[in-house]
């Protein structure tokens, strides 16, 4: 499965492959409403998640700080599990595409053995959220 891991403007310029599965992330307080992704028949479905790039003991977390949860990989997981068949290609996008993108697209590569290796992944993008990326891979179990 070809997976694509970008920022917020590169993913409402993008152009979706046929049978393409997206994953929108952003806080609360970002702008996936004004800013829509490409409408295209190409999509099988698009989810969006609300969460914050943080993480337990992060300097600075405000009381409007959503932190990722077991619930928020749970519905994550079970999502991309129920359309996993139908996807030749999975977008995956957050606001700057380097955290917390990375973090979601290199733990479903993994869980779901969707192609690609794991640790070059990591290595391409080293600031991923491993707090994010583990709670994943301890909610696939």
């Amino acid at each position: 499965m070809e997976i694509s891991i970008m920022n917020l403007s590169d993913a409402v310029k993008h152009i979706p492959e046929p049978n393409t599965y997206g994953v929108r992330i952003a806080s609360e307080f970002d702008f996936l409403n004004i800013l829509p992704l490409q409408e295209s028949e190409n999509w099988v479905k698009i989810f969006e998640y609300h969460f914050d790039d943080i993480w337990p003991g992060y300097p600075g977390i405000t009381p409007r700080d959503a932190m990722f949860n077991d619930d928020l990989a749970q519905k994550i997981l079970s999502d991309f599990q129920e359309y996993k068949d139908r996807v030749d290609h999975l977008l995956v996008h957050c606001y700057a595409g380097q955290s917390i993108s990375p973090a979601v697209a290199i733990a479903l590569s993994e869980i779901f053995n969707l192609g690609h290796d794991p640790e070059i992944m990591k290595e391409k993008y080293p600031g991923y959220n491993q707090f994010i990326y583990e709670i994943l891979l301890r909610n696939s179990k």
